[in-house]
């Protein structure tokens, strides 16, 4: 009984090991370029409007920091929505660039990795021509 009882044992971890050393390279996984866990970055925008304004604040206190131009990737740190009266939603969004500033969050495409948004960027610019 003990006999059989260690060539199971014997049997599974021989399989186990070997199916490690036998997988397919075209199917094991690769994480995605931001990680999921990771607090600091939880997007990627792609400008899609020609110009948009890049403010110091949400809303409509800001102070124009400068402009960004359709195309332009970003980092996305932070989104916030305001709430003016019952009807006006307006969603803004956190990015950092050469500076850190607020815009609109229908200036732009929000993507979860920045390989998306290049991607997306390549089709927008071939959509132009």
């Amino acid at each position: 009984m003990k006999r059989i009882v260690w060539v199971f044992i014997v049997l599974s971890v021989s399989l186990s090991s070997l199916s490690c050393f036998l997988a397919n390279p075209e199917q094991q996984l690769h994480p995605p370029v931001t990680f999921l866990l990771s607090r600091s970055v939880i997007g990627y925008v792609v400008i899609t409007n020609s110009y948009t304004q890049l403010l110091d604040h949400y809303g409509r206190k800001g102070v124009s920091l400068g402009v960004l131009r359709k195309g332009t990737i970003l980092p996305v740190l932070e989104r916030r929505i305001l709430q003016d009266g019952e009807s006006t939603t307006e969603r803004w969004i956190l990015v950092s660039g050469e500076e850190k500033g607020w815009i609109r969050e229908s200036s732009g495409k929000m993507y979860q990795t920045q390989a998306q948004a290049q991607t997306a960027l390549k089709n927008l610019l071939q959509g132009q021509q």
